[in-house]
C-alpha cells in the first residue's frame, strides 16, 4: 500500500525518536464503557472499503509470508517484511466496492513506485521502486449477492519481481497487464512459493 504523507518540511533531526508501537489487544480503555475493539468495530467492519480492504491484504501477506514485526508501520518503504529480508509491496483491488454500481469495477493497481522516506534524510526527490516484490491481491467475487470479504477462497495473489516493474516504467498497471506478466494465481496458501520465486529473479 502507498500512504505517503505530505513531505517534511523542517529537518527530521529536530524532531525526537517516536516511541515503540506495539500491538494492542483491544481490551484497552478508551474512555468510560469505551475500548479499542469498540473503535475497531466501527471504523473497520466494511472490509469493502478500498482502504480497508488493502490493509486487509496486506496483513493476508504479512501472515502468510511470516513478517514478524507486531504492527503495520505506516510510513514504511514497504509492506511487508520476510524473515529473510524481502521487501514486499501489497497492492489489493476488487470487482465489488462499498457503493452500489452498474457494473463490477475494473482491476487496476496505483502507487508503484513512491518517494523513498529516510529517517535521516526525510523524503526522496525521485519516484522510484521500493521494493523487492510486488503482491497483487484480488478479491474475485463478481456478485454482490454473494460478496463476502471473509471468504479466503475468494483472493487470489501474483506476484512480480521489482524489475519487472522497474522495466514496464509505469506507476499503475492494469489487470491485462497484470495477467500477462504474471500468469499465475495461486490462492493464500501459495503465496510464500511464488514470492521467494519472484525475489530470486530480483
Amino acid at each position: 500500500m502507498d500512504q505517503s504523507p505530505v513531505r517534511a518540511r523542517v529537518p527530521v533531526a529536530a524532531f525526537p525518536e517516536p516511541s515503540r508501537t506495539d500491538a494492542l489487544s483491544g481490551d484497552e480503555v478508551l474512555a468510560p464503557g469505551i475500548r479499542v475493539r469498540d473503535f475497531w468495530a466501527w471504523g473497520f467492519s466494511d472490509l469493502r472499503l478500498n482502504t480497508t480492504r488493502g490493509l486487509l491484504a496486506q496483513f493476508l501477506v504479512a501472515r502468510a509470508l511470516g513478517d514478524e514485526r507486531a504492527t503495520d508501520e505506516g510510513w514504511g518503504n514497504f509492506d511487508v517484511l520476510t524473515p529473510d529480508g524481502i521487501r514486499v509491496e501489497v497492492k489489493s483491488s476488487a470487482y465489488i466496492q462499498s457503493w452500489r454500481q452498474d457494473r463490477p469495477s475494473r482491476i487496476v493497481f496505483g502507487g508503484l513506485t513512491g518517494h523513498e522516506w529516510s529517517d535521516d534524510a526525510g523524503w526522496g526527490e525521485a519516484r522510484t521502486v521500493r521494493a523487492d516484490v510486488f503482491v497483487f491481491a484480488i478479491h474475485t467475487c463478481q456478485d454482490a449477492a454473494r460478496y463476502d470479504m471473509l471468504d479466503l477462497s475468494a483472493w487470489e495473489f501474483r506476484a512480480l519481481p521489482a524489475s519487472t516493474v522497474e522495466r514496464l516504467g509505469i506507476r499503475s498497471m492494469s489487470a491485462g497487464t497484470l495477467f500477462a506478466h504474471a500468469p499465475e494465481a495461486v490462492p493464500w496458501s501459495g503465496l510464500q512459493a511464488i514470492v521467494l520465486s519472484a525475489a530470486r529473479i530480483r
